[in-house]
């Protein structure tokens, strides 16, 4: 073994990808430094094996056992002793602790790390429109993303547990069926992959699903524990991971919270599968609700986007992050109310909002780095504060990721055309999320508002406005798109309302807020159209703003 490093000698350099003892390089391997930045961003956290894989070896498919012997060289070369730990703790059955006390370097401005291991892909800059088409029969396929759950295994007593892993991988299938944004591939199908090689490529090849949900049942305590997998199957990269341990009691119950879990992780927030799930929150007491529960009723209070429904759906995010501190969609729904929060803010409100915002994107973030709405938020972030190039690559890798679900792409033809410029690319993802989701829904609407306002599609700006809820933004935008089609009067009508409704409603405020309005001719227009709809406020836009 090595020898033991003094902990307050020790730096990580997450620059220069080294770790320092004194002046004197400690040699770390590539994967071994990955999971060292992964230990040292979470200290004194229970890290699960599962959620270790996903960090580590994203695009690759290793075995629980490849973290246990990376572990041991990660040691080796810090002089840990696995029975008196100095810096990784083994926590038996369940994973590891860091409880070292390494100094850390950051990058530049990246106030929140994604931990992202080695990802391989191509900045946002060099995504075109050609490059958004090749080789993706995602792309080109219209239709919601097809799932398939895969038989899963099962660990102990074979029997039983074979039974529990059929048959809740079947009562899964059935439930995820209801939902409209999803095309969920039979049982029949499904298990035709049972006991395959690589039954992942198979889904892909024979199948053509787009994600597979894989999943291990196996004894634990007095009840069952259950771990799932939600997998892109053209990147073969873990897209969510859960586990959950239940009791006999409990299993009817869970059977009905699982199935929304999974959608929601895959993006699908609407049909009859969540309509229900909420429907059945609402038959229950209040003493009695899970932390998801209450995130499904704040998100149905807080869609419309009503002032009144805002204040609601905070009380629902707070109680489910009281019962759940760790439940990362919740987080990810609090930093969109504070966002919404900040834009009717003034005053010191408007510096705390943005504080707290910042908080909770970096909370969802270090609790689920693999969801792609949530790091989609934290790539604005990394705009904002410089890091042009990691929020590409972040935008990047959601992209890889999520290329079948329709907020994504929204999301990213908005930072196509507002950043790179470039229309063509931009218009082909709004075109495919529509494809994927031809009902569409609040979140789709605003973000073609906004996209095609950048392009200079006023028409279409102002139909998509038409269906948006009602938000500062969505007053912005639309008032935009009026003035620059020679509409000024409506213009006017639309901006004196949205402060007849919001007092503190100031359109020079969001010039600075949108990290998407970047290209310098697109900003120049943007802030010569703000600048008169201020006029009809009688405000005015700061220097330099």
């Amino acid at each position: 073994m090595a020898r033991p490093h003094s902990r307050s000698r020790l730096k990580l350099d997450l620059s220069d990808e080294r770790l320092w003892d004194g002046d004197r390089v400690i040699g770390l391997s590539p994967k071994s430094f990955y999971l060292l930045r992964y230990f040292v961003l979470h200290p004194n956290q229970l890290l699960i094996k599962r959620k270790i894989l996903a960090h580590v070896w994203p695009t690759t498919r290793v075995t629980e056992g490849s973290v246990k012997d990376l572990v041991q060289t990660l040691r080796r070369a810090l002089g840990d002793d696995p029975k008196r730990p100095r810096f990784i703790e083994t926590v038996r059955g369940r994973g590891y602790r860091y409880v070292g006390e390494i100094e850390v370097t950051p990058v530049g401005n990246d106030q929140i790390s994604t931990e992202k291991g080695n990802w391989d892909t191509p900045s946002l800059a060099a995504l075109s429109l050609e490059s958004l088409e090749r080789n993706s029969s995602r792309v080109r396929r219209t239709g919601p993303p097809r799932v398939v759950v895969l038989p899963w295994q099962h660990i102990g007593d074979a029997d039983q547990l074979r039974l529990f892993g059929h048959g809740f991988s079947a009562e899964l299938t059935n439930l995820l069926t209801k939902n409209r944004d999803l095309a969920v591939i039979a049982k029949s199908s499904a298990a035709s992959l049972d006991g395959q090689s690589e039954p992942i490529g198979r889904a892909r090849h024979r199948l053509r699903a787009d994600y597979v949900i894989e999943g291990e049942v196996f004894g634990h305590d007095d009840g069952l524990r259950f771990a799932l997998t939600a997998v892109n199957t053209e990147t073969e990269a873990i897209i969510w991971s859960d586990s959950f341990t239940v009791n006999g009691s409990q299993l009817s119950a869970f059977e009905m919270d699982l199935a929304p879990r999974v959608a929601t992780a895959l993006g699908a927030n609407s049909g009859a599968l969540i309509r229900d799930a909420t429907a059945t929150a609402k038959r229950r007491l209040p003493t009695d609700l899970t932390a998801f529960e209450r995130y499904l009723l704040a998100l149905e209070i807080y869609t419309p986007h009503t002032r009144v429904g805002l204040k609601q759906a905070l009380q629902h995010v707070n109680a489910a992050l009281t019962k759940d501190p760790e439940h990362a969609q919740s987080w990810l729904l609090l930093a969109y109310m504070l966002q919404e929060s900040v834009e009717d803010a003034s005053g010191d409100e408007f510096g705390q909002f943005k504080a707290q915002r910042l908080e909770a994107i970096g909370k969802a973030v270090s609790l689920d780095p693999l969801d792609g709405r949530i790091l989609i938020e934290h790539a604005g972030c990394r705009y904002d504060w410089g890091d042009h190039e990691g929020s590409a690559q972040t935008y990047s890798e959601v992209y890889s990721m999520n290329r079948g679900v329709a907020d994504v792409l929204t999301l990213l033809a908005k930072y196509l055309a507002g950043v790179n410029s470039n229309a063509d690319a931009a218009l082909h993802a709004l075109q495919v999320a529509r494809s994927l989701n031809p009902v569409g829904d609040v979140m789709l609407a605003s973000n073609e508002l906004r996209t095609f306002y950048i392009l200079g599609d006023l028409n279409s700006a102002i139909k998509a406005g038409e269906a948006c809820p009602d938000t500062p933004l969505r007053s912005l935008f639309l008032a935009l798109s009026h003035l620059e089609s020679g509409e000024r009067d409506i213009a006017r009508d639309v901006i004196l309302e949205a402060r007849r409704r919001r007092p503190e409603f100031e359109p020079a405020r969001f010039l600075s807020e949108q990290h998407y309005i970047r290209a310098t001719p697109l900003r120049a227009r943007f802030r010569s159209g703000v600048r008169v709809l201020s006029s009809y406020l009688g405000q005015s836009v700061p220097d330099g703003v």
